[in-house]
């Protein structure tokens, strides 16, 4: 079941340019009976499929209109762990909620109506977000969406960039798990079993893009952002009803 989910992830990761710990981390967790394991795991596949995808379409990463959100996500990766910690997991969904569904939103109004999003001072905050998410979860993907899917780019800029920012946060992330021994001998196994999978769901997920437009793109990804984003305002409101519920 493990291999399946990372399989699955593939294809949503490769053919949206996001999702892949959003549908891997639950999955694998309850395939391994182990939500801490279920959190580590994917990161081997995430940060080898990502780096196949940016070496697919690297003529289209566009590192420097995100330099901002880059920097501050790479910087809030190995504070991610101690600063959720202390974080009430409440707010962390209410907050992911009320991102994803805003830009969900914006980014479904015709271009004319809308501008992209200052690269510092939204992409500083978002990138802060998603470092920590990624760092703590390996879910540093809904405000990266959500940051960039309101900047001016093509399905395949967009897709490449946002693979190149998870393949930098997955490699930080990798170093630290590792120098804080968090690698036991079933992570490392289903792990590195788990890349295969994950590369072969990238290539469905690759030819799935190579058929959408960037305006099918564009849908396909807001859609993806309301429905999360309602998901996880919803996970904030069952927490305000039943605080004993584990985030």
């Amino acid at each position: 079941m493990s291999l399946a989910a990372l399989l699955l992830a593939g294809i949503v990761q490769a053919s949206s340019g996001f999702g892949f710990s959003l549908v891997a981390v639950g999955l694998v967790g309850i395939a391994l009976a182990d939500a801490k394991a279920g959190a580590i795991v994917p990161v081997f596949a995430n940060t080898v499929l990502t780096g196949a995808i940016v070496w697919r379409y690297y003529r289209h990463v566009q590192v420097r209109s995100v330099l901002p959100f880059l920097t501050a996500s790479l910087t809030s990766v190995p504070l991610g762990v101690l600063l959720l910690a202390k974080m009430s997991p409440l707010w962390v969904s209410l907050g992911i909620g009320i991102i994803l569904l805003v830009s969900g939103t914006y980014a479904l109004l015709p271009r004319e109506n809308r501008r992209d999003w200052h690269p510092f001072w939204l992409g500083v905050p978002c990138g802060l977000l998603s470092g920590s998410l990624a760092g703590a979860f390996n879910t540093g993907g809904p405000p990266a969406v959500a940051y960039m899917s309101n900047r001016s780019m093509t399905r395949f800029e967009f897709v490449a960039t946002l693979q190149f920012v998870f393949l930098m946060a997955g490699i930080v992330r990798i170093g630290f798990l590792g120098s804080w021994g968090m690698f036991d001998r079933r992570i490392l196994l289903v792990g590195l079993l788990g890349i295969g999978a994950a590369l072969i769901g990238g290539v469905i997920g690759t030819r799935i893009l190579n058929r959408l437009s960037d305006r099918l793109l564009r849908v396909y990804v807001c859609v993806f952002q309301l429905v999360l984003g309602g998901v996880y305002v919803l996970r904030a409101c069952s927490l305000l009803l039943h605080p004993e519920v584990v985030f």
